[in-house]
């Protein structure tokens, strides 16, 4: 009984491993066509990573959102920041100023401004983090003018 009981763990764990295993290498392959500028063939990666239990979503969707973008599709560009946004993981800031962003250029005016805004108020916090976005800072002090 308690060979079963064993055995039973064993392989559970097992394919939660191998589960986890898949979006990794899903996200892996995503990023290896991504650098090679393969964005459609990105995308399709990315889904898949979606669709394995365990797959870093907030990754995913931020990726999704970048190809997109690099696309020109601003509308699944909008969707995919701002689900990548709406899961509030901190390694992600900048999906905050793209939602905005994409909802500026998709002429939603009216719900970019409250985005850039947002963007302004937290960004400051990740200054020492990378130099980086006090760039982004300053454009979206500048874009949210735009909105207004």
């Amino acid at each position: 009984m308690n060979k079963r009981i064993l055995l039973f763990v064993f392989a559970f764990l097992l394919s939660v491993q191998v589960i986890g295993q898949d979006a990794v290498q899903y996200i892996q392959t995503g990023n290896s066509l991504f650098r090679d500028q393969e964005y459609y063939w990105a995308i399709e990666f990315y889904k898949k990573a979606l669709d394995q239990e365990g797959s870093d979503q907030a990754f995913a969707y931020y990726a999704l959102g970048e190809c997109y973008r690099f696309l020109f599709d601003y509308a699944s560009a909008e969707y995919n920041y701002q689900r990548s946004d709406d899961l509030n993981d901190k390694r992600y800031p900048l999906a905050k100023f793209y939602y905005a962003s994409m909802l500026k250029q998709n002429g939603k005016y009216d719900r970019a401004l409250p985005n850039f805004e947002k963007f302004v108020e937290i960004i400051p916090d990740y200054f020492n983090d990378n130099e980086i976005y006090r760039d982004f800072y300053r454009q979206a002090k500048n874009v949210r003018e735009g909105c207004m």
